[in-house]
């Protein structure tokens, strides 16, 4: 009977409740021993069946104790497996129960199970005699879910259960010890355990001396117990089997355990890797690990073995050493082993590895080093390690003098880098390259959501691992830094999404202290909460009020901001910062909370002692007593206020939006960071197209009308005093659900998932080419910009006039020196009225004085005429006006719908055989028809026809000769009409008499490039082109009765060719130039 679990790889799923989906930990396979299953026969073959024995009380013990009925769910690798994670021919879904899969339980026993798999393992999963099948891979399961998931028997670390097939070779491997290097004592017993596929002899060597009385031929087991007698030193021990044949070893190390030494650590000497400014072959490594006795340092450097000259020194609480002969430029790998069996990275180190890493791609972090095979570990979360690299060239900032925008104008885009790209491009190079659209945009604060290293390499980062690593996920640290310094050389603020109310495994100050078998950090841990104190609690819960934790945060905070330029933080779920143990009572957690509101003034003033108008952002949601002081104290607060917005985008309701507002909340200062979108709340568009309202044939549901209610909504957001956030691709009406899955389909699960992004068309997702995304794009940036750029959008005196019951709102921004003819933008105040409803309103404006002269920004600049300060408007559903009493600037026209369409240019007019011929271009894209006016002499313009709105050509046929007309294209809207050029024209006899007979040898007319001209019957001699003046623009021959004439460089509009034939004869036609 042979126990293996050999190899193994991980191949775990960790749900993350409200932040992860899950993560991958690794598909890195490496040999490990445990008892987990035993197999008979040892190696099987797949032509015979095999009988698996399950321990539940070994791995991870999941299903120890269970009383229900067991099922295996396993499959095969094959020859044409791309991984250990590529299982094939899988006998079951996940959650499936078959009695091919059912286990049994052995009589007497409570936690052993077994099944034969038969008649023949190729049989058993239906593998084709085409492949090969090189390991069973397996996971036992219950048969039914316990507290809302199944419990699960896995090999140790949660790693899933392989078992290699007999190749018809010689095989051997030793499973015994379960550990490559280890720490012993003199007369400690080593158990040493090896099976081979055949008959072999067996032979132990400790530092090449045989140790004779453990030789022994002619057997497939071995088993021996080796006592320890040396007294110090490292041994290599070394065992080998041969069946004659062929030869295989395996080996391991065991040091003989030393004793800790006590000694002050030199001075400066910091938590974590400390560098030697003067010797760069140097480092000293120092860890901070309370309660515990000793600590070794493994790592590339060492070989990854036990040795005394690696056990750290002990200065009260910390551990240190210090390491030389360290080669320049040379990254090494290490971790350290606290009380000889806890393996963490240094907790402090800006690079770790992970087996993970083999996904990152070299586009993404070149020359990654790979994770060191000697660092493999049967228990999953020991598998990081740190690294060190000595002579590293400082990067040199070209912007290291940023002042930051205000607090109060600040405009902050928050985006997930990972979403913010398509698969393999998204990295900090490819951000920093497109710093031109984010500025564009007007925004002045780029917020990212985290990047200290996170669980796994797909992930919204809310699940940190190690707070002073970047993760590699989007690049190096270099990259993130030169991202950072060509921002603030746009004059773009950067601010870090922190996460500091939890942390994940593998993060250190968890592993240090932690409980296996509960899952939980001991009670000893002094930086996490055994029992979270909130109800939405993730992951390990940090205890705030601890003096760790405070110094760990601390040095968090500084790290960030002064080693890459960060600007300030967006604290992540601040209101659990708490240590009143609130349990699952949300109300109450919400409550004012004196003691947390000391931990975040004390964590704020820390940050500002170093950096004092840094950005500290909380996400907190607590009651507004706890707010107002916190905002008063000079902490900015996120305020959420997607749901007002999205029933007013629906047009369903009409709730108010005046918590926007800091000054209606209480608070002194504009410290409230209004927001109508973030990665936490459903898209706004996607809420309009699914369930906006609609009225006649009004309907929110329809693309074009839901981008114009959010150009509403954005005028009423982003023109409300104090800084305002957009979520990323908001400003393109994103309409993809936040809880989208992969395949397009739409769950909770999902919301953590990869989203497709915009850039790339091929995805389906053309929104860069839109017209109408590009509009609300535009809308938004103006408005940014107005904000950004005009003091009365932060210092005006701000009201808003709305109604639960009325649809109608109106923002006035009124200058606090109440000029009604500003001589400047500085001196100028501002009126915004919009319409939410379905219905066309008529609506009352009130304006803050009388005399003032106001132009509609959005509508070229438009004045507004009337006397007094009231007056009335119909405003159409959906639409929104921004005046100003300072004629700004226009912007880009008709960004919307309903203003005053552009004007048609290039009016040409052509008499001709028929009458009188109008072409003219057309400007406007937002149109709803064409007038042609003509008049006579001195008369009265005299609308003659009516045209759709994208027509460009009339006909005027009813004309008579020798009297002269004027004609002039008249496009409107329901807002007004502009009108075109006005062009006069003699209508003369010989035009009206010409013969039009060339038309049909003309292709294609009208044309954009050229014209074919086929009449060889009539032989043609020469050809003329003339424009409206009569001037002669083009001539030339014909050859053999044909010709083509290149108009290419002809402007647009209406032409005369003239064509003579051998005869003398004269023909005309016109031609029209596109």
């Amino acid at each position: 009977m042979l126990i293996t679990v050999t190899p193994f790889c991980y191949h775990l799923k960790a749900k993350i409740m409200r932040y992860v989906l899950f993560y991958i930990v690794s598909f890195f396979c490496f040999t490990l021993f445990g008892q987990v299953v035993v197999t008979n026969p040892a190696f099987p073959s797949d032509g015979a069946p095999v009988t698996i024995t399950f321990d539940a009380t070994q791995g991870t013990g999941g299903l120890e104790g269970y009383g229900g009925d067991v099922y295996v769910h396993t499959g095969v690798l094959t020859n044409l497996s791309t991984g250990p994670s590529n299982w094939r021919y899988v006998k079951t879904d996940w959650g499936e129960n078959t009695e091919a899969t059912r286990m049994t339980r052995v009589n007497g026993e409570s936690n052993l199970y077994q099944i034969t798999l038969g008649p023949s393992v190729r049989d058993y999963y239906g593998v084709p005699g085409s492949e090969t099948i090189t390991k069973l891979a397996m996971v036992f399961r219950s048969a039914a879910q316990v507290n809302g998931g199944y419990l699960e028997g896995k090999a140790n670390g949660g790693n899933d259960i392989f078992v290699e097939m007999a190749t018809g070779e010689f095989q051997f491997f030793m499973n015994a010890p379960g550990s490559s290097s280890f720490l012993v004592d003199t007369d400690d017993v080593i158990t040493i355990q090896a099976q081979s596929s055949s008959p072999a002899t067996f032979t132990l060597t400790v530092n090449d001396v045989e140790v004779e009385e453990a030789t022994v031929s002619g057997v497939t087991a071995f088993d021996f117990d080796y006592t320890v007698t040396q007294t110090s030193g490292t041994y290599e021990v070394v065992l080998s089997a041969t069946d004659g044949e062929s030869t295989e070893d395996a080996s391991f190390t065991y040091s003989m355990r030393s004793v800790t030494v006590n000694e002050p650590r030199p001075a400066g000497i910091k938590r974590g890797i400390n560098y030697d400014t003067e010797d760069n072959t140097r480092v000293t490594l120092c860890l901070q690990a309370p309660n515990k006795s000793s600590v070794y340092v493994i790592g590339d450097f060492n070989d990854w073995g036990f040795s005394s000259d690696y056990l750290m020194k002990k200065d009260g609480e910390y551990f240190w050493l210090e390491i030389d002969g360290l080669e320049p430029n040379v990254e090494y790998a290490f971790q350290y082993v606290v009380d000889e069996s806890i393996y963490i990275a240094d907790p402090y180190c800006d690079k770790i590895l992970q087996p993970l890493d083999q996904y990152i791609s070299e586009d993404i972090y070149p020359n990654l080093k790979e994770f060191p095979s000697k660092a493999v570990n049967a228990v999953g979360y020991y598998n990081t390690v740190s690294v060190l690299e000595t002579g590293q060239t400082p990067y040199v900032w070209q912007n290291a003098n940023f002042e930051k925008p205000p607090k109060s104008q600040s405009v902050i885009y928050k985006l997930l880098i990972r979403d913010f790209f398509g698969d393999g491009q998204e990295t900090y190079v490819n951000l920093r390259d497109t710093l031109s659209y984010i500025k564009s945009l007007g925004v002045n604060v780029i917020e990212l959501l985290p990047v200290t290293e996170f669980a796994g390499n797909n992930s919204w980062g809310y699940n940190p691992t190690f707070m002073f690593a970047p993760d590699k996920a989007y690049g190096t640290k270099i990259e993130l830094k030169a991202f950072i310094d060509a921002a603030h050389g746009l004059g773009i603020a950067v601010n870090l999404d922190m996460v500091l109310n939890h942390q994940e495994q593998p993060s250190p100050l968890v592993l240090l202290d932690f409980n296996v078998a509960t899952g939980q950090v001991t009670p000893q841990n002094p930086y996490f909460n055994v029992t979270p104190t909130h109800p939405f609690n993730v992951f390990y819960d940090m205890n705030h009020s601890s003096t760790y934790t405070q110094s760990f945060v601390d040095s968090v905070n500084y790290y960030w901001i002064n080693e890459y330029h960060f600007d300030g933080y967006r604290f992540d779920l601040s209101k659990g910062f708490t240590q009143t143990n609130y349990g699952g009572d949300v109300n109450a957690w919400s409550n004012y909370d004196a003691g947390r509101v000391a931990l975040l003034k004390r964590m704020a003033d820390a940050i500002w002692s170093h950096t004092p108008d840094a950005y500290v952002i909380l996400e907190h949601f607590a009651t507004n007593s706890e707010e107002t002081e916190l905002a008063n104290y000079g902490m900015m607060l996120w305020g959420n206020m997607y749901g007002p917005y999205k029933e007013n985008i629906l047009g369903t309701a009409s709730p108010d939006i005046r918590w926007t507002y800091s000054g209606a909340r209480g608070w002194n200062d504009m410290n409230v960071i209004g927001f109508m979108e973030s990665h936490d709340e459903e898209r706004q568009m996607f809420e309009a197209l699914n369930y906006g309202g609609s009225s006649g044939t009004y309907n929110v549901r329809n693309v074009n009308t839901a981008l114009d209610r959010i150009k509403l909504a954005s005028a009423f957001l982003y023109s409300i005093p104090g800084p305002k956030m957009l979520f990323q691709f908001g400003e393109l009406g994103y309409d993809l659900s936040i809880n989208r899955c992969p395949d397009g389909t739409i769950s909770n699960d999902c919301r953590t998932a990869v989203k497709p992004n915009p850039w790339d068309i091929s995805e389906g997702y053309p929104y860069y080419t839109s017209t109408n995304r590009t509009k609300l794009r535009k809308t938004v940036s103006e408005l940014l910009k107005l904000k950004v750029e005009h003091d009365v959008f932060t210092s005006g005196n701000y009201s808003i006039i709305e109604s639960t019951i009325d649809p109608k709102k109106q923002i006035t921004l009124a200058n606090p020196s109440n000029i009604v003819s500003p001589s400047s933008a500085e001196e100028m105040s501002v009126v915004i009225v919009g319409n939410f409803g379905l219905t066309a309103r008529q609506t009352s404006i009130t304006f803050p004085f009388s005399g003032a002269t106001w132009y509609s920004y959005f509508d070229q600049g438009k004045v507004l005429t009337f006397s007094g300060s009231t007056t009335t408007l119909t405003l159409q559903p959906g639409e929104f006006r921004l005046y100003t009493n300072y004629a700004l600037p226009n912007p880009e026209p008709e960004l919307m719908e309903n203003l005053t369409p552009l004007a048609p240019t290039g009016l040409i007019v052509l008499e001709n055989t028929a009458g009188v011929s109008l072409n003219w271009t057309n400007n406007s894209s937002i149109n709803d028809g064409n007038n042609v006016y003509r008049r006579v002499g001195t008369g009265e313009w005299v609308n003659i026809a009516n045209l759709a709105s994208a027509t460009v050509t009339y006909l005027d046929a009813n004309v008579q000769e020798g009297v002269t007309y004027d004609y002039r294209i008249g496009t409107y809207t329901n807002v007004g009409e502009t009108f075109s050029n006005e062009v006069e024209i003699l209508v003369e006899e010989f035009v009206l008499g010409l013969s039009d007979e060339l038309a049909a040898a003309i292709f294609p007319n009208p044309t954009k490039e050229r014209i074919s001209v086929k009449m060889a019957d009539q032989e043609p001699l020469y050809y003329f082109l003339y424009d409206l003046n009569g001037r002669e623009t083009i001539r030339g021959k014909f050859n053999d009765g044909n010709t083509t004439i290149d108009l290419a460089t002809q402007s647009k509009g209406l032409y005369l060719l003239e064509v003579i034939t051998r005869s003398g004869e004269r023909h005309f036609s016109k031609v029209i130039k596109e």
